[in-house]
């Protein structure tokens, strides 16, 4: 194995490894390569990372498919190579998959990584911008891009400092004859548009069809947001609060009965209840004190790509049951990166529910222990009684992640400790939203490796289906 550090070639250029080794032993060191909890130790047996000035980084491990650690990995995982000891790390290396493929002329596996594959990946919207707002939009595309604040470091910038951010968006599905007020939103026909554009129009730059599509727009809800200096965040919390006052409108067009809370008639339009209200495609973002803005698209484009899908080696039918096709239509739905993260998280937990449903269990109460604890509610009143025969009813019932974790040893299906711990964290965020507890949603790589776990949990158990009807 050798390894080939770019970013610190004058200490390791070209280094074999018994020459790696003696250094790294000096230091307590060891050469690692790791997808989450994963460590390949073992299985790979060369890695070089590239890392230098105005490059992309990169890293290229070969790997023995025949060891053991080979079976437990995950490419939706981030790769990781680096050097750990007792006491410290040394990180080389971290990225995504780009491919995995068979070693040419050898008998490994080469696997291939990218430092900056999201960036690669996500296509700049369509935006106009005016004022001081260059750094802005490098943020901008280094959020959408998938990389968190703390991994970014803009000199320069705006992110210190505060202003208040007006934040508007077209609404598609909706007419008004007059302004409307829901919560921190504020709802404009288009005969009462204030000055929401750009101050100096003739200082904007970008597409002017842009401009045009906004302003055609019948409604235009407005807010605005008090906060750090970022467009971005200020865009972010302003377009929450749209889509979430949008939702309400929409719910209340979709209300058929007769008469409102109160006893107010309800006129009723068909057309109305068929009516898909929602927040556009642009989004206007100014600093009211900086005087700087954009007007761009929030439909994050992701390059289009093509799956080769005549060209693994696995091939075999899909189940055919009715529970096995939800699963596989709700996971579908967890890997559409163009769905909102919670309509994803929800998607992930459908589709295991699915899964998990004909899982059986042994008893933890047996019948006459059952009987006892109805016997206990002797004497309450109807309502409670009601209520401990509904719970004894389902007190067999296990967990759903018990039921996960029978179905997937039933099945043989491979996962780590970090991978189900990522499904339970999912599980967590579901259950707080539920509850009316604040939330951060996840981010893009945590949802692509939970639809990948999904997928291969799907795969397995379809796997294992077919051979045991194979016989």
């Amino acid at each position: 194995m050798t390894l080939q550090d770019g970013c610190s070639a004058s200490r390791f250029p070209h280094m074999g490894l018994t020459e790696l080794s003696d250094v790294l032993a000096g230091k307590d060191l060891i050469l690692h390569v790791r997808f989450g909890d994963v460590d390949l130790e073992g299985a790979y047996r060369d890695a070089r990372t590239t890392n230098s000035m105005n490059s992309t980084p990169t890293a290229t491990v070969t790997v023995d498919p025949t060891k053991a650690p080979f079976y437990d990995y995950s490419s939706a995982f981030s790769m990781w190579v680096g050097s750990i000891g007792s006491s410290n790390s040394r990180p080389l290396f971290t990225g995504e998959t780009i491919s995995t493929m068979p070693e040419p002329g050898g008998t490994g596996w080469v696997l291939e990584a990218s430092g900056m594959a999201r960036f690669s990946e996500i296509r700049a919207p369509r935006l106009m911008s005016w004022g001081k707002s260059e750094m802005d939009i490098v943020h901008m595309l280094a959020r959408t891009s998938g990389l968190d604040e703390d991994n970014i470091m803009i000199q320069g910038s705006w992110g210190s400092g505060l202003d208040v951010f007006e934040v508007a968006m077209p609404v598609v599905g909706a007419s008004l004859d007059r302004p409307l007020s829901v919560d921190h939103v504020r709802f404009i026909p288009s005969g009462d548009f204030p000055d929401l554009v750009v101050s100096e129009p003739s200082t904007a730059s970008g597409p002017n069809e842009i401009l045009d599509s906004f302003m055609a727009a019948q409604v235009i809800a407005v807010t605005y947001v008090t906060g750090g200096g970022w467009l971005f965040d200020a865009e972010q919390e302003g377009v929450k609060r749209i889509k979430d006052a949008a939702a309400w409108l929409r719910v209340k067009s979709a209300f058929a009965g007769s008469m409102w809370p109160g006893r107010v008639p309800r006129v009723y339009r068909r057309e109305e209840v068929r009516a898909s209200i929602g927040p556009g495609e642009f989004v206007l973002v100014k600093g009211l004190l900086t005087r700087r803005g954009w007007l761009r698209s929030v439909r994050e484009v992701i390059g289009a790509t093509l799956a080769k899908v005549d060209g693994q080696a696995a091939h075999f039918q899909p189940p055919v049951g009715l529970a096995d096709r939800l699963a596989i239509l709700a996971c579908s739905r967890i890997a559409d990166e163009t769905l909102d993260s919670m309509t994803r998280v929800n998607a992930l937990w459908e589709a295991l529910e699915f899964l998990g449903a004909s899982v059986k269990t042994e008893p933890m109460f047996s019948k006459s222990e059952r009987r006892q604890i109805r016997l206990a509610g002797t004497g309450m009143s109807v309502l409670k009684r009601e209520r401990v025969e509904a719970m004894v009813a389902q007190i067999n019932q296990p967990p759903l992640l018990a039921k996960l974790r029978v179905f997937m040893d039933l099945n043989g299906v491979p996962i780590s400790a970090g991978e189900f711990a990522l499904l339970k964290s999912m599980r967590t965020l579901r259950n707080d939203a539920v509850h009316g507890r604040s939330i951060s949603p996840p981010s893009s790589s945590e949802l692509a490796l939970a639809a990948s776990v999904v997928a291969r949990i799907i795969v397995y158990a379809t796997a294992q289906e077919r051979s045991r009807a194979d016989g």
